[in-house]
Formats: structure tokens, C-alpha cells, sequence
């Protein structure tokens, strides 16, 4: 599990922005060792 957010058609990741308060999301190039790129999820079930 990679945590990775990604667009299989481009190979490409959903990034945060490094800038602390930023809410800016961007594609960048998937890279496994990119913190920026790393996301957890909870389900919810109404």
C-alpha cells in the first residue's frame, strides 16, 4: 500500500503543496518516497 492518490492514465499523484499553510493540491509525477504524496482515508458509513 502506497497511501499514493493516483491518476493511472498519467502516472501522476495528488501532491500537497510544501508550503505549511497552504491548502494548494497539484498532479505531480507519482514518487513513492514524496511524503507530500502520502494520504490516509477513514471510511464512513452513514
Amino acid at each position: 500500500e502506497t497511501k499514493q492518490i493516483r491518476v493511472a492514465s498519467s502516472d501522476s499523484c495528488l501532491t500537497a503543496d510544501k508550503e505549511k499553510d497552504s491548502s494548494l493540491l497539484i498532479l505531480r509525477k507519482c514518487d513513492s518516497a514524496n511524503a507530500y504524496q502520502k494520504w490516509e482515508w477513514t471510511e464512513k458509513y452513514s
